[in-house]
């Protein structure tokens, strides 16, 4: 599958340590983080956020990033779907 590139805001629920993503909504859809399969910052300040790559209990495999100055979190590449696992 190609990737998609989008930059839509999400909604994160719930973080663990280090205020990693565990749970967010995205286009009214509720996601449950199975693993994060990699995280790496943005820039050299730390100001600047970070990226996740993820995999969530859906199926859904995205990257998604955290602007720490506004605490604001989007959806930045699709890359691929299952259907409908759980």
């Amino acid at each position: 599958m190609r990737t998609i590139k989008t930059s839509e805001r999400i909604r994160v629920h719930r973080k663990g340590l280090d205020a990693i993503p565990l749970e967010f909504s995205w286009r009214g859809r509720r996601y449950a983080v199975r693993r994060i399969e990699w995280m790496r910052g943005t820039g050299v300040r730390v100001s600047e956020g970070k990226t996740y790559q993820l995999q969530t209990v859906q199926g859904l495999k995205c990257r998604i990033s955290h602007d720490e100055r506004g605490d604001i979190w989007r959806v930045e590449h699709i890359l691929g779907q299952a259907g409908g696992r759980r």
